[in-house]
């Protein structure tokens, strides 16, 4: 079986709202992801019988479509979730860095 993708195979949008959890420090919370496949083509390989890849084409671009919808959702939200934790942590690093007094060693002088 081939999967062919075409110029537009699939569009995402993503709500994002502004992270007010005081307990998690976030900056952003993903409120929801809506993932559409557009252009994608099978190819049957072991079908013999033409009416066989007519028949069983459309039931099975349906379902590969929902997979594939699915599996992007799942993975546009993981990977902003994961992006919003590395921006919180580095706001922690930066901020208690910036409390923090500059050794003499390191300090430049002129």
């Amino acid at each position: 079986m081939d999967f062919k993708f075409g110029n537009e195979c699939l569009s995402v949008r993503v709500h994002l709202t502004p992270g007010r959890d005081a307990q998690l420090a976030r900056c952003m919370k993903v409120e929801k992801v809506d993932c559409v496949v557009h252009d994608v083509a099978i190819g049957l390989h072991t079908s013999r019988l033409d009416f066989l890849d007519k028949v069983s084409s459309p039931i099975i671009m349906s379902r590969v479509k929902k997979l594939i919808q699915g599996a992007v959702k799942e993975s546009v939200a993981d990977m902003l979730v994961s992006l919003d934790t590395d921006i919180a942590d580095s706001v922690a690093v930066s901020a208690a860095t910036a409390n923090k007094p500059i050794p003499a060693s390191s300090a430049v002088t002129p």
